[in-house]
């Protein structure tokens, strides 16, 4: 449902209904571990992104349901963003876009802390 590259490598996390993988060495022996197993499964991955240190995996859900995975300890954390996420946009460090940019605003999540900002569009300088 969702992947997503790590920062400066080339490996990769996959996303599916019920687990997030890691595969490692992509162009070799592609080892796969699992990081995070759902309890309930997911419900819909509508994105998946992970921090530029490599710290932490984001998943969101269409629902507005959003999972982070502290890639050192395994500790998931839950968030609901009150939105229906369109994705998981890196924006830099732990910072990503998961709506539009439709509209006057959109949302961004901060993986350090959990948090969901409204961030205003630019106005028309006209």
């Amino acid at each position: 449902y969702a992947l997503t590259f790590f920062a400066g490598r080339q490996d990769l996390a996959a996303a599916t209904r019920t687990q997030i993988f890691s595969v490692t060495d992509v162009g070799g022996s592609a080892a796969v571990a699992t990081l995070y197993s759902a309890p309930n499964g997911f419900v819909q991955p509508s994105g998946l992104g992970i921090s530029t240190d490599n710290q932490r995996l984001v998943l969101a859900n269409r629902d507005g349901s959003m999972v982070t995975l502290d890639l050192n300890s395994g500790a998931p954390a839950q968030t609901d963003c009150g939105c229906a996420p369109s994705g998981v946009f890196p924006m830099g460090g732990s910072l990503f876009r998961i709506t539009g940019v439709t509209g006057s605003v959109f949302r961004v999540f901060d993986a350090t802390t959990g948090s969901v900002f409204l961030a205003p569009l630019a106005g028309d300088p006209q």
